[in-house]
């Protein structure tokens, strides 16, 4: 949701003058929920600013304790699929567009810039398949589906256009949670 506060110099501490909750769609990244209330905002603003010249403002002090959250780094977006389906759905959805999304493919950084839930549950944790004109990769409990991908040193393209590349006999894996004892999480290395 949104909210419009009086600006005061303690961190969360400025009287609430609007609340304006937003359901989440269950498919919305970060990106996309940004730029909607980024709309819904703006409109909020401007007939907040209207209540306070007419007068028909009020405002509430804010409750709680602040609460402080860091900027989300490299590391916060490495999906590895040795996890729940759903927490790695969740962990895309909310590092989408920035930092972006990736994995590791066979060692390389590959981003996965558009993705789906899937039903399907028979692949193994982090094996990537075609299945149907589909490619999924498999998950701890079920499958997400990959459907636009951008592997280290490529253009970004759509995931079958991607498999289709990799020739006759593909067997690409993506990053488990064992995987990553041999890389370190510096920027400029292996990821």
């Amino acid at each position: 949701g949104t909210d419009i506060f009086k600006l005061v110099a303690e961190l969360d501490a400025g009287e609430i003058i609007s609340i304006e909750v937003h359901p989440v769609d269950p498919d919305i990244t970060a990106g996309e929920l940004l730029a909607a209330l980024a709309e819904t905002g703006a409109a909020q603003l401007a007939r907040t600013v209207d209540a306070i010249a007419d007068g028909s403002a009020t405002s509430a002090v804010q409750q709680g304790e602040p609460s402080f959250a860091g900027k989300l780094g490299l590391d916060d977006a490495l999906l590895t699929f040795d996890t729940p389906a759903h927490e790695l759905y969740n962990r895309y959805r909310g590092v989408t567009p920035e930092p972006g999304a990736y994995t590791l493919v066979d060692g390389a950084r590959f981003k996965i810039l558009r993705a789906a839930r899937a039903t399907e549950t028979a692949l193994d944790a982090g094996v990537i398949r075609l299945v149907g004109k589909r490619v999924l990769v498999g998950t701890l409990d079920g499958a997400l589906e990959l459907l636009r991908v951008q592997p280290a040193g490529k253009q970004a393209m759509d995931a079958g256009s991607w498999w289709r590349g990799l020739g006759a006999d593909p067997t690409p894996r993506a990053a488990l949670s064992s995987d990553l004892s041999a890389t370190t999480s510096t920027e400029g290395e292996t990821r």
